[in-house]
């Protein structure tokens, strides 16, 4: 009996992968995506600051409701 098998297939060199280059983007494709960049950016910026101005203003609606608690408990008492 045999210890070693010999190897079914023997490869020698591999083969090299052929090189991809992408072809170059399209100024006017770039330009709306710059475009739509800017947009979403100042979207963002907008919602940010709408939601700055709405956790003030529950803010001062908790505010609010603390005190007409403590105004209903005062006119129990």
């Amino acid at each position: 009996m045999k210890d070693e098998t010999p190897p079914k297939y023997q490869i020698k060199e591999k083969t090299p992968e052929p090189e991809f280059t992408p072809p170059p983007p399209d100024k006017k494709l770039l330009k709306k995506l710059k475009k739509a960049r800017k947009e979403l950016d100042e979207d963002q910026k907008k919602m940010i600051a709408e939601r700055k101005e709405l956790e003030k203003t529950m803010k001062k609606m908790d505010a609010y409701q603390d005190t007409l608690e403590d105004l209903e408990r005062k006119r129990k008492e």
